[in-house]
């Protein structure tokens, strides 16, 4: 099936949903898919394919994938942003390992040979990638504090 651009489909993200079917777009570049998400992949696939009853057409589309990033909890940076939220927000940050969809991160890591910080400052009522998505002001100034209290630890002052 040709899925219209996201322009012809009024607020259409990557995702697509028509009645009785769900759709993906095809990638940009399938070249790009690391050959671990092709394995991990096409295992689902034959699993769901062994399941599925032979009435039901089930079709896959790699759709894009990004090399693991892994952040160290004890790297210069993650120290200084963990004092950073604890002068900011008044206690020390709760680490929590998780997972996202970011390639690009580990390929700054991979290619520029230096560490990457990523700092969530979302609530888990703020409905990330939604379309009531939000995020309150509060956290917003938070954010500048914190920014500038990494960069105020960074330049030495």
């Amino acid at each position: 099936m040709d899925i219209p651009e996201p322009a012809a489909v009024p607020e259409a993200g990557r995702n697509v949903v028509a009645p009785g079917r769900v759709c993906r777009r095809k990638p940009d570049h399938p070249e790009r898919v690391p050959v671990l998400l092709v394995g991990v992949a096409a295992r689902v696939r034959d699993y769901l394919k062994s399941i599925y009853p032979d009435t039901v057409r089930l079709e896959i589309i790699y759709d894009h994938g990004g090399e693991p990033f892994y952040a160290d909890a004890n790297s210069t940076f993650s120290r200084a942003a963990q004092f950073a939220l604890k002068e900011v927000f008044g206690r020390a940050p709760v680490l929590v390992r998780e997972g996202l969809s970011i390639p690009i991160v580990s390929l700054f890591q991979h290619i520029l040979k230096r560490d990457v910080l990523l700092i969530g400052l979302g609530l888990p009522d703020c409905n990330a990638h939604a379309p009531n998505e939000t995020f309150p002001l509060e956290q917003f100034e938070k954010g500048i504090q914190l920014h500038q209290v990494l960069l105020e630890h960074f330049s030495g002052t």
